[in-house]
């Protein structure tokens, strides 16, 4: 077998299992089975009208999941967040590092530039197959600056 059969049998059986989380948490599932179906969530945060379970696959999956939940504990939506849709929503102003984390949940990488005094918080996601990273510049007032994307650099772990 080669080394890209065997990546790509990984990155499918990956996908299948994100995949599955949407597909098998319909919106009035409750919170027990949602825990028993999928386990500990990686972060839990307080909604206006409920809570939210989060499962990121960061800092090396390329996914994090949002699943809402309403007052009683019932499933009202279940969201991928690492998407351009949902990303581009944080390249305006207003955005705190509270609502990255609630949104999208701890970055994988937090680095530092030399012309911005902040931290550049950084994600990995996925678009049309392409590995890509989300930067967002959060100043040292805890707000979005600028945030965008970029394609990930790869390198290979064995060259054919």
């Amino acid at each position: 077998m080669t080394s890209r059969f065997l990546a790509a049998c990984l990155a499918a059986c990956v996908l299948a299992g994100c995949a599955g989380i949407a597909q098998n948490t319909p919106p009035g599932t409750a919170r027990e089975q949602v825990l028993q179906n999928l386990g500990k969530p990686t972060a839990t945060y307080p909604l206006p009208a409920g809570t939210r379970l989060q499962y990121s696959g960061q800092p090396s999956g390329r996914q994090v999941y949002n699943i809402d939940l309403d007052a009683a504990g019932k499933v009202v939506a279940v969201t991928q967040m690492m998407q351009p849709g949902v990303l581009n929503r944080f390249a305006g102003g207003g955005v705190t590092a509270a609502d990255l984390q609630r949104d999208i949940g701890p970055p994988a990488m937090v680095g530092k530039v030399y012309h911005f005094p902040g931290n550049v918080w950084t994600w990995r996601w996925e678009e049309m197959g392409i590995p890509r990273l989300f930067h967002a510049y959060v100043n040292p007032q805890g707000m979005v600056e600028r945030a965008l994307s970029t394609d990930e650099p790869i390198r290979p772990w064995v060259s054919d």
